[in-house]
């Protein structure tokens, strides 16, 4: 294997690449990639504060707190917390009027985790599929172009796996079609488009913090905009209904109560603090892998495209494309399973476009259901493989020993092909 570390590669050391493999009863070669979730003294800190104060609920004063800063965080002037992505999403929508009428149309890529499109029927509105780009795996505007109709009112873009989708692009587009932009920023914190913050590009966008989450407090998401009218629709949603300044017992709309806990709150108001330090050490270390990995295509990956306008990834994923031929014929699926058994966290990823989920097939939500001719999607879901985020929070040594694990698997592709 060629590398351009060669100290680093030779700590690694022969005596990885020639092993025997976990598999078959050697010993895992992976480093101790870091743990996930993290935590520190920042958040025992806050946690305590909460507990003491007497005000768990999600009025604490730490709530507002990490609107604040997580919105200004993401070129955004209003926040307002939530219980997970998958409602605020939802929220978004319908603080938008979308749903109110149930042939009200929004496009989502195909390729995206279930919460991106359930969020649109939960919201009451119909969803239609649009392929990605196979470069970045995000929403391709000339596809959502041609999947607009007279009843399409808002474009949903994910920036997957923590990669900026064409907000330029589909921004124009809204503007040219009178249409909302929602991003679902889920897995981007920290990503920007152009030097410009993911989240300040939308009319409305989302983040989650679920436990796998750059950010997390187990679950959790959040609404930025810079739309005031907007974000006083979303608080009034998650807030049962009432209005801000409103009296107590007054309900305006159809609510819930969607808040985020002051627990919560101080776990995230922590982890904010380290988000930058954390997206610059994964990109630093995704760069050692993408130039590796294209140095040395025996090792049967290659590394998804950065487009020069994602000028900050947050690489929720680090995603390759698997060649199979580059490892004589042997299937993905072992492969990832080697991988695993050495220690490296890593997954083949969404088993399913969206539009072959069977709960969108059923009786009573196909109708508001349209699938697509969606080619790149279902190539991303036959050859990708997935590198969930902890692996990019190691040492550069790690991430040279990653390489080193990854020719231990090459150098047995017989034995994994027969099983032996």
């Amino acid at each position: 294997m060629q590398t351009s570390n060669k100290d680093v590669a030779e700590t690694a050391g022969q005596s990885i690449a020639e092993g025997k493999l976990a598999l078959f009863g050697g010993e895992a070669a992976a480093p101790a990639f870091p743990a996930w979730p993290q935590s520190g003294p920042e958040e025992e800190a806050g946690l305590l504060e909460v507990l003491r104060s007497g005000e768990w609920g999600g009025y604490n004063p730490v709530i507002p707190e990490l609107e604040q800063k997580f919105a200004a965080r993401h070129g955004a002037r209003y926040g307002i917390a939530m219980a997970n992505g998958t409602l605020s999403l939802a929220a978004a929508l319908q603080a938008c009027g979308i749903g109110e009428d149930p042939t009200d149309e929004v496009i989502v890529p195909s390729y995206t985790f279930f919460a991106s499109a359930s969020s649109v029927l939960l919201a009451g509105a119909s969803l239609r599929f649009a392929d990605i780009e196979p470069v970045s795996l995000t929403l391709d505007p000339a596809a959502v172009e041609a999947a607009i109709t007279p009843r399409t009112r808002a474009i949903m873009p994910v920036h997957f796996a923590g990669h900026p989708a064409n907000l330029a692009a589909l921004q124009e587009i809204c503007r040219k079609h009178n249409l909302v932009l929602l991003e679902d920023a889920a897995q981007a914190h920290g990503a920007a488009f152009r030097g410009k913050p993911v989240g300040s590009w939308g009319d409305l966008s989302s983040f989650s913090f679920q436990a796998s989450k750059n950010m997390t407090a187990g679950e959790g998401g959040m609404i930025v905009t810079n739309n005031e009218d907007l974000a006083n629709k979303v608080w009034g949603l998650t807030n049962q209904g009432r209005k801000k300044g409103g009296k107590w017992y007054e309900h305006y709309v159809l609510g819930a109560n969607y808040r985020l806990t002051g627990f919560q709150g101080a776990m995230l108001l922590a982890q904010l603090g380290r988000l930058d330090a954390q997206v610059n050490l994964r990109q630093q270390n995704a760069a050692i892998l993408d130039r590796e990995l294209r140095a040395n295509p025996q090792l049967g990956l290659s590394p998804i495209g950065r487009t020069p306008d994602a000028t900050s990834h947050a690489y929720h994923i680090y995603v390759s494309r698997y060649n199979q031929e580059a490892l004589d014929g042997l299937s993905r699926e072992r492969f990832v399973e080697a991988l695993a058994a050495e220690g490296v966290p890593c997954s083949t990823g969404y088993p399913m476009v969206l539009d072959d989920q069977p709960v969108f097939q059923t009786e009573k939500l196909a109708p508001r259901v349209t699938t697509g001719d969606v080619p790149h999607s279902r190539q991303a879901v036959a050859d990708v493989v997935w590198f969930i985020q902890r692996v990019l929070l190691g040492t550069e040594q790690d991430t040279y020993r990653l390489l080193e694990v990854l020719e231990k698997v090459r150098r047995n592709r017989g034995k994994l092909k027969s099983g032996n």
